[in-house]
């Protein structure tokens, strides 16, 4: 039977470091909590401060998203930021949720990302995508038919670039000579590499060319587990095993149940009718209304709400790593560090404990 932790207990009494480590077993696989804080526009100082208490409450991980030309809710450069965070931060991973890795040459990728993980003391995390917004492949001039494959010859090639002494590689759109990448990423044998997508060939190019399959936000439940079943066939094909299931969600969490549905409603919605609406995402495409995308999708809710909405992904899929976006436009810096600490405090403690 679960208990939470009590506060008087001997877990509690750990310093934060120590708790930030201390994770629950779900279907043997070790389960850790991260955030994507404010991304907008000129509030860096809201990301930086969001961040650094994330890291105090004992969060294991930050993400910086990427997009370009909005006015909020990303940022347009995703290593720049996680290379500035690296500098103010000491424990918690850092990574790109996602970076559009077909608009890049994978040379400056990875020597970017290489400086990331050195500046951090080797705690990148490469989250690469495809990407769904074709003005902002017109935008870089990259041809939006290509991206796959684009995709794939990145991601041998960053890897090659990183562990390798000198790399020579020839492809259909990149081509290094006699080539050593200095300097090489402090993590061994390097920095993990969870690839986003949808598709049955960008679920099998996860599989293959990946450390984790990164399932993004906008999946609905049975997006999610459809996919999570060819995933886990593709890796049977290949003969490996499931190591890490990352998982973002968006989360709306109050004390009281209405509340926090009210305030998804305004945020969270109009975030969504604004962004992966009106983009065209494939799995919100059509949507009407916030309860035609809010279903099975968002965490929302009190925070046993928001417990039982969790466990349904950590009971039905392996999910190792739960990343939520805690900040939405419109939200007072206040209100995003209240669903941070409610998560801290409330939510994450429960999956915490030890199971037997």
């Amino acid at each position: 039977m679960k208990t939470h932790i009590a506060q008087n207990t001997s877990i509690l009494r750990l310093s934060l470091k120590t708790l930030k480590t201390y994770c629950t077993i779900l279907n043997g696989i070790l389960m850790r909590f991260g955030i994507a804080p404010i991304q907008w526009n000129w509030y860096w100082d809201w990301t930086v401060k969001e961040t650094l208490i994330a890291e105090k409450l004992g969060f294991s991980f930050i993400w910086i998203l990427e997009h370009h030309g909005r006015e909020d809710m990303y940022y347009p450069s995703p290593l720049i930021a996680l290379a500035s965070l690296a500098s103010v931060t000491k424990s918690v991973e850092l990574g790109s949720c996602v970076l559009i890795l077909p608009l890049y040459h994978p040379v400056h990728v990875a020597e970017d990302s290489a400086m990331v993980d050195v500046i951090s003391g080797g705690r990148l995390i490469l989250g690469v995508g495809l990407g769904y917004v074709k003005e902002e492949y017109n935008l870089f001039q990259t041809p939006m038919k290509d991206r796959g494959k684009r995709m794939t010859e990145s991601l041998i090639l960053i890897r090659k670039l990183w562990t390798e002494p000198v790399v020579n590689f020839k492809g259909t759109f990149f081509d290094v000579r006699n080539f050593s990448l200095q300097p090489k990423p402090l993590r061994k044998p390097h920095p993990p590499i969870w690839v986003g997508g949808w598709s049955d060939q960008a679920l099998k190019r996860a599989a293959e060319l990946g450390d984790a399959w990164f399932i993004g936000p906008v999946g609905a439940f049975s997006d999610v587990k459809n996919s999570y079943l060819k995933y886990v066939n593709a890796l049977k094909k290949l003969d490996k095993k499931l190591e890490r299931l990352p998982l973002v969600r968006e989360i709306y969490v109050a004390e009281r149940s209405d509340e926090a549905y009210e305030k998804a409603v305004k945020y969270i919605g109009g975030m969504y009718f604004k962004d992966y609406v009106s983009w065209g995402h494939p799995l919100v495409e059509g949507a009407k209304s916030f309860e035609d995308i809010a279903k099975d999708r968002f965490i929302i809710g009190s925070p046993d709400d928001c417990i039982s909405q969790i466990e349904r992904f950590s009971r039905e899929l392996k999910i190792t790593d739960m990343i939520f976006r805690v900040h939405y436009p419109g939200m007072s810096l206040d209100e995003g560090l209240n669903v941070i600490r409610l998560i801290a405090e409330k939510i994450k403690p429960y999956f915490e404990e030890l199971k037997s």
